[in-house]
């Protein structure tokens, strides 16, 4: 028998309860992780805390363990300034639409007063780009000159997708700001340089200080591993390739 997992409710658990007016920032995993490690760097920094737990039927069957202990891997965190939405696991593309929605509902009845996603964009030259660039989107007008007042380049044209396009045109419906602030980063590498990016955006949008050197130091490291691999990539096909050709 088919099963829909489309139809699984989404469940937040809060663990206390939430003053109104926060500011929330969604960093779910996408291209490069960026939002992932974006969301997870905002949280050991500014010391954050469990609020709220996102638990569905449709979710894998895994749990991640910290200091011997399990926690859920899907959870909204805070330090009574800012919520953090994130998950250590993918969220399955069945899910998408009601994550989306209770998040959306959620977010009102908590009456924050806005949303920024953290993401990335998959650019295949990225091996070359020693900063990556930084587009902003907004459900909004009054949102796209905010952004352009912050000095973040818009994306213009084009499309997006994934929870947190659904979220961005919930929150439009319920009078919330949403933006959503995407990075150039590896298609298929967790990217740290791209989750600085988008990081740095952040602090110009919110007037907030995010200290991203660490992040830094591991983007560096790993663009020049990636150079060297792709060095001796290209070596290996030069050194294959005949001498002659007939």
């Amino acid at each position: 028998m088919a099963v829909h997992l489309e139809y699984y409710d989404v469940s937040i658990l809060e663990l206390q309860p939430l003053q109104p007016n926060l500011v929330a920032v969604e960093g779910f995993p996408d291209v490069g992780l960026v939002g992932t490690i974006a969301a997870f760097h905002m949280i050991e920094k500014f010391g954050m805390k469990p609020v709220a737990f996102i638990k569905s039927p449709a979710m894998p069957p895994i749990l991640s363990v910290k200091t011997g202990i399990i926690k859920e891997p899907a959870a909204v965190y805070s330090d009574g300034k800012l919520l953090v939405i994130t998950s250590e696991i993918p969220i399955p593309p069945s899910l998408v639409k009601n994550m989306a929605l209770s998040l959306a509902d959620w977010l009102y009845e908590k009456r924050v007063s806005m949303l920024v996603s953290l993401n990335g964009y998959p650019t295949q030259r990225r091996i070359e780009i020693a900063k990556p660039e930084v587009v902003g989107i907004s459900n909004s007008e009054k949102g796209k000159e905010v952004l352009q007042e912050k000095g973040i380049k818009p994306f213009d044209e084009g499309f997006i997708a994934g929870v947190f396009a659904e979220l961005l045109a919930l929150l439009r419906d319920r009078d919330i700001d949403g933006y959503a602030l995407i990075a150039e980063s590896f298609p298929t590498y967790p990217d740290p340089g791209a989750a600085a990016s988008v990081l740095e955006a952040l602090s110009k949008l919110l007037d907030i200080k995010i200290d991203v050197s660490d992040l830094l130091e591991k983007a560096d490291e790993i663009r020049l591993n990636m150079k060297d691999l792709s060095a001796r990539a290209a070596q290996g096909r030069m050194e294959n390739l005949p001498s002659m050709y007939r």
